[in-house]
């Protein structure tokens, strides 16, 4: 049988080429006249052709057989087979995917104006940033796919736009507009633009053909295999792209194409030989191979500009281009950043998610996602689970499901227990919160609310409980935390009950920023300079202060303060006229610079237009009133001298934009005007939502506390025959009766104990016997809102306290990204929400044999491991089975179906030969199950967080999970 097996896979190596066949044939005579193989009868001719007709045939049907299972997807068992029904664009998501950041590029104005390169087109200059342009930050790089060409155009002005004419496969682009503006920093006019790149690296390979030998080389790969792109030299000394593909099987013998075969951390490029017999490919190649981390998670705002660096890279080399890329590595003045957090990307598909996709036809272009598996792709490739949708004729609504990543510096395995809870309340029982704004028909509830999840039931927590637990001693504080179930939530939620209906929206307003400062004039006819050098802007209790320090000349440092004003001001919503307030000078820096705040209160009260409306602005000359603003509201601020007027001076448009009742000193006259951006915060209208009136329960007197039972009557001793009261003879002829009990008297059990007439709680009647009603039915609301589990809400050490602060920042980045340009490009009546994973709480599971429970989704255990001495005595180890053990119960804790075996057997595969054995406990408490299954997808488990005390008196959350360590050996 072995020498059949070799004949046939020899067979099937030269299938289409009968002459190797024949000399196969030759050979395996030659092998039989010589001994070598053994038949029935050598000198018979008639076996040796019957066994060579046999072998050719069966090799003839064991190949049909996989030609025949490679037509069809379902039959496939292995990559390759798969690779067959995919297209190039396909393997797009195939390998490990980037995550994709946005990045802003200041370019002077100045400079871009003296260093543009006159172009073909009369009238227009351009500069081209290429677009392989890479940036790095973190030891990470980032690469732009398209080329922006910042055109200054025949009148002067500007036009930046992405030239889109050789699309790529990596990117779509849905307008070739770049989002760009101008800012002014230190005097200094920058050109703003914000582009998205890829989380990429791109290595450039190149390759010589010869006609002797079929081209195949491999390439080594730091990171993992996102895509390749190869590129065939052009006679004119550019570069065209050629098709790729995964599979030796399918290919155009007329179009060029690359075989492409990745292997761990190689790549293995082909190119069929057909190709270079007929002469298609006969220059030079070049292969872009694009890496990439996969899963990354960057808060690129902690990053300082410096720390961003740019390589102006252009891969094609295109002479055409390259002059207008030249001038950009002399710019004097430049600065890259970003101010995401950057959370996502992707490993490879494994077997079976690629075998699910090309079965269910999920591949493809993903900017219109029509079914619901295409949705799921989408948002899988997004690094979200699409958990749970409504699919009808009229009305689809997707929920995008993820949790949250643990802290970056490991400080707790997993990340903060997150939920969509349903919190019932009345509007009485807000209104008396100091956590609660009350603005008239809408109520804003702020992120320091405090809730309670009891038995199920999510409350308020009273301000006097929230209080009291501060004044604690903090260990008592940390032991009363880890024995309750607190929640909180980091959005602000407006309950609106106008227009005769309830709804409720949730705000991020804790992250206020000036998102773009731009110099729009100056009145040098006043002969001062005064502007803006730095500003800032901060959330407070009572709304936001606004930061400004000046750059001014020796004149104004000079002057009195009271001859300088500052004084921002806006037109608010549905309003023609201008609002005001006067900047208040706090002081003065190192380089006698003054500095000015502006207090821009607010009651956080938000409209449905998201307006938010502010409270302290001055509009003609009134008292201070409520004027709203958009939650990204453009300011102007004035600067400008009071009672100072040079001979050659002249009047200015800036001075239109000035409040001189405002100015009670003198006359104003305004110097320079800047436009602020400021950004109050985001409504998360992709954020899971909803809320419901229901009506509450009638409420009826019922008794205080328990009321006794005495006797009515007396109670008289009776005959035990006649039933009658028993008559008792005295000595002098007179009758007395048998009393057993006095009126009066409490009535008593058999245990001596008084019978209760009314327990405490009990309903009261009136004279009818109808229960007596105090009030009427209430109307209950009910809001589904995202809840952060409460540990972190007590949390005062610095790691933990930053982390808390991330946890907003990080949905905020998906639920206004991903999740809102994904909602853009959904059919209509298609809805999309982000609802986290819910890792806290109470969640349905299945247990021993089909018995369905309610159990904590929050878990604590017990790992013990057996140690041989040597191993016992090894703190290093012990240390490092502990991270190991809280790692390994986190992760299988994330599976649908969690077994205790699965632990065990990981850390003991794990734990080498100083381990003797591994014991875990502690699943669903002390039923200590040994396998649950989670009912709801949208639903796992998770390691639970306690709260610590430290010995600097500050808070900390730790995982709670004990790890135990047993010397088993004498």
């Amino acid at each position: 049988m072995s020498e059949i097996s070799t004949l046939l896979e020899n067979i099937d190596r030269v299938r289409f080429n009968p002459s190797a066949i024949q000399r196969l044939s030759y050979q395996n005579l030659e092998a039989v006249k010589n001994g070598e193989l053994l038949v029935v009868d050598p000198s018979n001719p008639f076996s040796f052709l019957l066994e060579s007709a046999a072998v050719y045939a069966a090799s003839t049907m064991i190949n049909d057989e996989a030609t025949l299972r490679k037509q069809y997807a379902v039959m496939a068992v292995t990559d390759e087979e798969l690779y067959m029904h995919m297209s190039d664009k396909d393997h797009v998501n195939r390998f490990a995917t980037p995550v994709t950041a946005p990045f802003y590029l200041l370019l002077s104005k100045e400079e871009i104006y003296a260093k543009a390169v006159v172009s073909d087109v009369e009238g227009i200059s351009k500069l081209i940033i290429p677009k392989n342009t890479e940036f790095t930050v973190a030891d990470t790089k980032f690469t732009m796919q398209y080329p922006i060409e910042i055109r200054i155009m025949a009148h002067g002005g500007l036009l930046i736009v992405y030239d889109v004419d050789k699309p790529s496969p990596l990117q779509t682009m849905s307008t070739n507009i770049v989002d760009w503006d101008v800012v002014s920093i230190d005097k200094t006019e920058f050109v703003r633009l914000s582009t998205p790149v890829l989380q990429t690296e791109i290595k450039s390979y190149y390759g010589h053909l010869t006609t002797a030998a079929v081209f195949s080389k491999s390439y080594e790969m730091t990171n993992s295999y996102y895509y390749c792109r190869v590129y065939m030299a052009n006679s004119s000394g550019g570069w065209d792209e050629i098709l790729t593909t995964h599979t030796d099987q399918v290919f155009d013998p007329l179009t060029p194409t690359a075989v492409l075969k990745v292997t761990g951390s190689t790549l293995e490029i082909k190119i069929p030989q057909i190709y270079q017999t007929s002469g298609i490919i006969d220059r030079e190649l070049r292969f872009d191979v694009y890496t990439t981390k996969g899963e990354v998670n960057l808060i690129l705002n902690n990053y300082t500009p410096d720390s961003f660096s740019v390589n102006w890279r252009d891969l094609d080399g295109d002479s055409d281009s390259s002059k207008y890329i030249s001038p950009l590595s002399t710019f004097s003045t430049l600065a890259v950043y970003s101010d995401s957090h950057v959370d996502g990307g992707s490993p490879a598909l494994t077997f079976d998610e690629l075998r699910e996709r090309v079965m269910t036809n999920a591949f493809g272009s993903t900017n219109l996602p029509i079914t619901n598996v295409q949705v799921g792709t989408l948002l899988a490739d997004l690094g979200y689970d699409n958990v749970k949708n409504i699919d009808t004729i009229t009305n689809r609504i997707f929920l995008a499901t993820r949790r949250l990543p643990r802290p970056s510096d490991n400080s707790v395995i997993s990340g903060a227990g997150c939920s969509i809870n349903t919190v019932p309340f009345k509007a009485e029982d807000l209104l008396i919160l100091d956590t609660v704004k009350d603005n008239g028909d809408r109520v804003t509830l702020l992120p320091n609310t405090l809730y309670t999840n009891n038995g199920g039931v999510v409350e308020l927590v009273s301000d006097v409980v929230r209080e009291s637990m501060f004044v604690n001693d903090i260990d008592l504080l940390a032991n009363n935390v880890n024995q309750s179930r607190f929640l909180y939530s980091p959005f602000h939620y407006v309950f609106d009950s106008t227009k005769n209906s309830f709804e409720s929206r949730p705000y991020y307003l804790e992250n206020p920023a000036v998102d773009a400062k731009v110099f729009v004039t100056e009145n040098d006819t006043v002969g001062v300079e005064l502007g803006t050098s730095d500003y800032s802007i901060e959330k407070t209790d009572a709304g936001y202060i606004l930061y400004v320090v000046t750059t001014s000349g020796v004149t104004v440092q000079e002057m009195n303060d009271d001859k300088i004003f500052a004084q921002l001001s806006f037109v608010p919503n549905s309003e023609s006229s201008r609002a005001y307030i006067n900047g208040e000078l706090i002081g003065k820096n190192d380089d006698n610079e003054r500095i000015y705040k502006f207090e821009i209160n607010t009651d956080f009260d938000i409209d449905n237009e998201n307006s938010i409306y502010l409270t302290n602005f001055y509009m003609f000359g009134l008292a201070a009133a409520p004027v709203a603003s958009d939650l990204l509201g453009e300011f102007d601020l004035v600067f400008g001298v009071v009672n100072y007027a040079p001979p050659d001076m002249k009047a200015s448009t800036i001075d239109n934009v000035v409040d001189n009742s405002l100015i009670l000193v003198g006359d104003a006259i305004g110097v320079s005007r800047e436009l602020y951006r400021i950004r109050f915060g985001w409504h998360l209208d992709t954020l899971w939502n909803n809320s419901r009136t229901v009506a509450g329960n009638m409420e009826y007197e019922t008794y205080p506390e328990d009321v006794p039972a005495y006797w009515k009557e007396n109670v008289y001793e009776r005959d035990g025959e006649t039933g009658n009261i028993k008559l008792i003879l005295t000595s002098g002829g007179g009758i007395e009766y048998s009393i057993i009990h006095h009126k009066g008297d409490p009535i008593l059990n058999e245990m001596e104990s008084p019978v209760m007439l009314h327990y405490a709680g009990d309903l009261k009647l009136d004279l009818d016997g109808n229960p007596i009603l105090i009030a009427d039915r209430d109307l209950v609301r009910q809001v589904d809102m995202l809840m952060v589990e409460g540990n972190y809400y007590f949390a005062t050490e610095s790691v933990s306290a930053a982390y808390r602060k991330t946890i907003p920042q990080t949905l905020v980045s998906w639920i206004t990204g991903d999740l809102r340009s994904v909602s853009a490009n959904l059919l209509e009546q298609t809805e999309m929400f982000f609802y986290p994973q819910d890792t806290q709480g109470d969640i349905n599971v299945i247990v021993r044999e089909g018995e369905t429970t309610v159990m904590h989704a929050e878990q604590t255990f017990t790992v013990t491991f057996y140690m041989t001495r040597s191993g016992y005595s090894n703190l290093e180890l012990r240390n490092s089975l502990t991270d190991m053990a809280i790692e390994t119960v986190s992760d299988i804790l994330t599976r649908k179906i969690v077994a205790v075996n699965d632990m065990v057997y990981k850390l003991s595969a794990a734990s080498g030969d100083d381990v003797i054995a591994v014991n875990v406990v502690g699943l669903g408490g002390d039923e200590n199950y040994q396998a649950v299954t989670v009912v709801d997808d949208s639903a796992r488990l998770s390691v639970k967080k306690k709260l610590v005390s430290l010995p600097d008196n500050t808070l900390t959350v730790e995982d709670d999970i004990e790890v135990l360590f047993i010397r088993h050996e004498v």
